[in-house]
């Protein structure tokens, strides 16, 4: 994978170097002029490169990611060096968006602060300049993973046009008069454009708009096929542990009273808990054994996801059902534990607390960066879970 990720590094200096000579050769500047800049611009890349050599990012560079994140590139430092300086606006900080929706926000954070830095060199703009163009993209890029619905569409949208009208109206002195322009008017447009082309362009459209189109129907089938009392990989996982079942079915019931909370899919949740721990049954990598099993019983694969990545030490959820499933399972394990640890002790550690806690590391340490799950929902779920161990304490 290193070789690949050297080779991203050498396919942006390519790109750099390639979009200096197009400028010299049709706008007529010198060598010498660009040298500086466009020098600056390749350190910066090669910077970048060694980060991404990082086992952090091991698993982000497979071919398709790989031609992605260097088309946008490309896109971004072309039309920063050849389009016109009157047109240009806000349409470059498409190829930094959709690095960061493709590969990592880091990464299009890191290409976007370089790119800001070209830009601001070629035509000028000074440290004010950096500034301005550096908040709309950070606000862009950090953002572009939440454009999964329409509804975080609009809002991610709104925030990007108020912010981009805002610094406008800083650099003039908060005076009207000389805000609204149609230089103004142009980069709220080039702003909006690109948000719009990044919501298009974001992964699983294809496979959402699929599910709209007629395959929802036969999707849920399978869903309620899997959790039928009948299904053989349940009535196998019922004879292999009573006490692995009835924790299975305790985290499938809590996990979709939690999906029903926050509104996204409570099957998907429901047969994600129901078989989070299926590998068992086979030994071994419980993970791995889990994965195979559900493949090769028919799981739709949201549900093969929710087995991957309920356990974030193997893989981080990238959805928001994984999300839920996984802040289940520590919850109700993590308290089992420490009821049976603190039975015979007086100062007890409340199930409220105990939440408090998990929710908190597992924001502190990313688990829930790239599952799409938002502050609000984030909020929503704490409170529900709260609210359940409520219950049973006050009993």
């Amino acid at each position: 994978m290193k070789r690949e990720r050297d080779f991203f590094s050498l396919f942006l200096l390519a790109g750099t170097f390639g979009a200096m000579a197009g400028l010299i050769i049709l706008g007529n500047k010198t060598w010498q002029e660009l040298l500086k800049p466009y020098a600056m611009t390749a350190v910066m890349v090669l910077v970048m490169g060694a980060v991404m050599r990082a086992e952090k990012f091991r698993p982000l560079f497979t071919k398709r990611q790989f031609f992605i994140g260097a088309a946008g590139w490309l896109f971004s430092i072309l039309a920063i060096s050849l389009a016109q300086e009157a047109w240009l606006f806000n349409w470059w900080m498409l190829g930094s968006g959709i690095a960061a929706l493709y590969l990592h926000p880091y990464l299009g954070l890191a290409m976007h602060g370089i790119l800001s830095y070209l830009l601001c060199s070629l035509y000028g703009y000074g440290m004010e300049g950096f500034l301005f163009y550096g908040l709309i993209g950070i606000i862009l890029c950090g953002l572009a993973r939440y454009l999964t619905t329409l509804a975080s569409f609009a809002y991610i949208l709104a925030i990007a046009l108020s912010s981009n009208a805002t610094l406008f109206l800083i650099q003039n002195n908060f005076s009207w008069s000389r805000t609204w322009n149609k230089n103004t008017w142009y980069s709220l447009a080039s702003t909006g454009a690109v948000a719009v082309v990044l919501y298009f362009l974001r992964p699983g459209r294809k496979e959402e708009e699929k599910k709209k189109d007629g395959n929802e129907k036969s999707y849920n089938e399978a869903l309620d096929k899997i959790l039928a009392e009948s299904f053989p990989l349940r009535k196998k996982l019922f004879a292999y542990s009573q006490s692995l079942y009835s924790h299975s079915l305790r985290i499938s019931s809590l996990a979709q009273d939690a999906a029903l909370c926050i509104g996204c899919n409570d099957k998907i949740t429901q047969a994600g808990g129901l078989y989070h721990e299926i590998g068992r049954i086979q030994g071994q990598d419980y993970i791995v054994e889990g994965v195979k099993l559900g493949k090769a019983h028919g799981f739709p694969d949201t549900v093969v996801d929710i087995i991957c990545q309920h356990n974030s030490k193997y893989e981080k959820p990238q959805s928001v059902e994984a999300a839920v499933v996984m802040l289940t399972d520590s919850i109700v394990s993590t308290i089992e534990y420490m009821d049976k640890g603190q039975k015979d002790k007086k100062a007890q550690v409340s199930a409220e607390k105990l939440i408090e806690q998990i929710f908190d590391i597992r924001l502190a340490k990313g688990t829930l960066d790239e599952s799409g799950m938002d502050i609000q929902s984030y909020r929503k779920l704490k409170d529900f879970f709260k609210k359940e161990y409520s219950k049973g304490e006050n009993r």
